[in-house]
């Protein structure tokens, strides 16, 4: 079976068979290949007088244009992702940060200003510290900001291919 002009078809080899080109965005001469162009148009790239471009498949992962049910509408040529994101904090999940400690304290009234190997105590005066032992008392606190807002890897595991583009073959009829 003949290929479809302008059908794209991955390839293992590090070549592109005969009647193909790489899909690497490269341009092409309008009135080198009019029946291709009259497929492509500028969709790609070019100026459309004289020049137009084969898509571009270099690092990118095609996906389907149009609109399914509950996705994003895709335009027939449209480009869009980033292989590395930085999260804001409005992309980021609501929560918090909680840090818990117990303070050793006293019931009795303070007796030296001292805060070393010594309590925190009741104060009537100035001395708020007591060398006797007492109770301990639950604090807690909020914990600041966090991470470095450095940018991460965005990709799936993946595999490297070469996507080709029929530049010959049969004429794709339209309905």
């Amino acid at each position: 079976m003949e290929e479809y002009m302008g059908g794209i078809s991955m390839f293992a080899g590090s070549f592109a068979p005969k009647g193909f080109m790489m899909c690497d965005g490269r341009p092409l001469q309008v009135q080198n290949y009019q029946a291709l162009f009259s497929l492509l148009g500028t969709t790609y790239g070019g100026n459309g007088q004289t020049t137009f471009r084969v898509p571009n498949l270099t690092g990118r992962t095609p996906i389907g244009a149009g609109r399914g049910t509950g996705r994003t509408s895709r335009e027939l040529g449209e480009t869009g992702g980033a292989e590395q994101v930085t999260l804001t904090e409005r992309e980021l999940p609501a929560h918090g940060h909680e840090a818990r400690s117990d303070l050793p304290v006293s019931r009795s009234l303070g007796n030296t200003g001292a805060p070393s190997g010594n309590r925190l105590a009741r104060s009537d005066d100035v001395d708020i510290y007591a060398e006797s032992t007492g109770g301990q008392m639950a604090v807690e606190t909020t914990i600041g900001d966090a991470g470095g807002s450095a940018p991460h890897d965005n990709m799936p595991p993946y595999l490297a291919i070469n996507y080709v583009i029929a530049v010959r073959g049969t004429y794709p009829q339209r309905p």
